[in-house]
C-alpha cells in the first residue's frame, strides 16, 4: 500500500508542486513548475534539498525539463 501526501504553494506566476510518498524503495518525490523567471527560487530548494540529504547519508537522483515558459524540476532521495 502506497501513501501519498500532496500540497501546492503557489508563488508569483508559478507554482510549486510538492508529493511525498512512501514506498519501498522511494522516499521522498518532489516535482516544481516555476516561471523561468523564479529560477532563483529553484535553486534555492535545490540547494536545501542538497543539503538536506547529504547530512542525512543520502544519494539524490535529479532531473530538469524546461520549456519557453516553465521549468519542470524533480528528484528522487535514494
Amino acid at each position: 500500500m502506497m501513501v501519498f501526501d500532496s500540497w501546492q504553494i503557489s508563488q508569483c506566476n508559478g507554482s510549486i508542486y510538492v508529493s511525498e510518498w512512501s514506498a519501498a524503495g522511494m522516499r521522498n518525490f518532489v516535482n516544481i513548475s516555476l516561471s523561468i523567471h523564479l529560477i532563483p527560487t529553484l535553486l534555492t530548494l535545490l540547494r536545501f534539498f542538497k543539503l538536506e540529504a547529504l547530512n542525512a547519508g543520502q544519494k539524490m537522483m535529479v532531473s530538469f525539463l524546461s520549456t519557453r515558459s516553465h521549468i519542470f524540476f524533480s528528484f528522487i532521495m535514494l
